[in-house]
């Protein structure tokens, strides 16, 4: 399908061209152009805009009416929405009061949690580093009794040599 006024292809069934917004369909304006069939009289451009300025303006289409139909239509429907909104999450002071309490609890109780487990860390932090201390002096201690073993049984080995030299 084409529009009756430009010529753009547009959809089956449309009521308005999408480039040149003409209407279309049996209510469309006729695409005959008249200006053949008229006489064109003869005019200055000053008489031409004498003639524009008194000649009536058509009316206006009324779009200002629908746009302002729709804003209170958005405006009615947000506050109804707001006014169930506040209805349906109304509470009283008590109930708001037990939920405070069970969440300060809860907190509370997360905030322990949290406490202890930083404790637990630092408890075995400390704990790695106090083994990591205490394996360091055992292996320092095994170093030096095995120098001292080795210079012990050279000891013995030089005594055995000089007692067999002796002998």
């Amino acid at each position: 399908m084409h529009c009756d006024q430009c010529g753009t292809v547009i959809h089956e069934g449309a009521l308005f061209c999408k480039k040149c917004g003409a209407r279309q369909g049996p209510m469309a304006a006729p695409s005959v152009d008249m200006s053949a069939a008229l006489p064109v009289p003869a005019v200055s451009r000053a008489e031409a805009a004498v003639a524009r300025a008194e000649a009536p303006r058509p009316a206006k289409s009324g779009t200002r009416p629908v746009v302002w139909a729709v804003v209170a239509s958005v405006v009615v429907s947000l506050g109804g929405l707001a006014g169930y909104l506040g209805w349906r999450n109304k509470v009283d002071a008590e109930e708001a009061a037990q939920k405070l309490a069970l969440f300060a609890a809860e907190s509370g109780r997360h905030v322990a949690e949290s406490e202890r487990r930083a404790a637990d860390e630092v408890t075995a932090i400390a704990g790695v580093r106090q083994a990591a201390a205490e394996a360091s002096e055992r292996a320092e201690i095994a170093a030096a009794k095995a120098a001292l073993d080795k210079v012990i049984s050279e000891e013995e080995a030089l005594a055995k040599a000089s007692a067999g030299a002796q002998k």
